[in-house]
């Protein structure tokens, strides 16, 4: 028995999304990468007072949405020492300056929040489909996103308070440093929401592209399955096919190999009057002027 080569038929739409997953594994890594950090940042923006501040000798000070540092001097027995006195509490909303502030403290607080939500909803990979797990992580970025970008267009509305003004001069007000100027915190807080806004698309789009490649695929097999049923009985493309050599039987002459070798014929030495076409005819030829090839 001889048995055929295996041959197996892979249709397009499989090498597609063969490529799609293989892509997509190294780009989804490192979305879930950058939605770690996205969280790390954004509660260390809540947490920093260091957005605005000042750089002055006579009253340097900083300040964030719920806290503001101010130099003060502290007398002691021996000396007298001059530190960062802070004030406002996330427990007291009495001891924040305004309520733009307090606004503004309320809506980077939730992003916060949700960004480590966002962080813990990555386990959704491990128990749901790919394509929810993406949109659910997705649209809690965008809610976290536009919750920071809100929280930062509120903020310069309550830079008119008396002890900002003291920090950054009497010129300070809505949307007016007045002699203060921006620090890491709020840069990084700017930050925090561009990479929001990407990790946020950036999730969408991968979801909607598992959908739909699921959805091409889903309809290529199915019409792989139809149009199989044309085919004749025991070929598939799918499948691997043995090519069987069948046994016929011929007649026994048919089958004995017949040995026939050519003979060369040479007329004798001592004749030499005879025409040529004499040379093709047997009765010059004897029995020791036969070769066989």
């Amino acid at each position: 028995m001889v048995t055929g080569s295996k041959v197996e038929y892979v249709g397009s739409g499989q090498l597609l999304v063969a490529d799609y997953v293989k892509n997509t594994k190294a780009i989804g890594f490192l979305w879930g990468v950058f939605s770690v950090c996205y969280a790390v940042i954004s509660l260390l923006v809540f947490v920093q007072p260091q957005w605005v501040g000042s750089g002055s000798t006579t009253s340097p000070g900083y300040f964030s949405p719920w806290k503001h540092c101010a130099l003060s001097s502290v007398v002691t027995e021996t000396m007298t020492t001059q530190d960062f006195t802070c004030r406002g509490r996330i427990d007291d909303f009495g001891s924040i300056l305004n309520p733009s502030l307090r606004i503004s403290t309320i809506l980077i607080g939730l992003a916060a929040l949700l960004a480590i939500l966002s962080v813990f909803a990555l386990v959704l990979f491990l128990c749901a489909p790919t394509s929810v797990a993406y949109h659910v992580v997705a649209w809690i970025q965008t809610v976290a996103a536009i919750s920071t970008g809100l929280g930062l267009l509120v903020f310069p509305l309550g830079w008119d308070a008396p002890e900002i003004k003291l920090v950054c001069g009497a010129e300070a007000g809505r949307f007016s440093l007045g002699d203060c100027g921006f620090r890491w915190a709020l840069v990084l807080g700017i930050l925090g929401l561009l990479d929001a806004c990407v990790l946020a698309l950036l999730g969408f789009v991968l979801g909607s592209r598992h959908i739909k490649l699921s959805a091409e695929g889903g309809k290529k097999r199915s019409k792989g399955r139809s149009s199989s049923s044309y085919l004749p009985s025991g070929f598939y493309p799918t499948e691997t096919t043995t090519a069987t050599p069948t046994s016929v039987s011929l007649p026994y002459d048919q089958k004995r190999p017949l040995n026939l070798q050519p003979i060369l014929l040479i007329p004798p030495d001592n004749d030499f009057s005879r025409s040529k076409e004499s040379l093709y005819k047997a009765e010059y030829a004897t029995p020791s002027q036969q070769f066989q090839l």
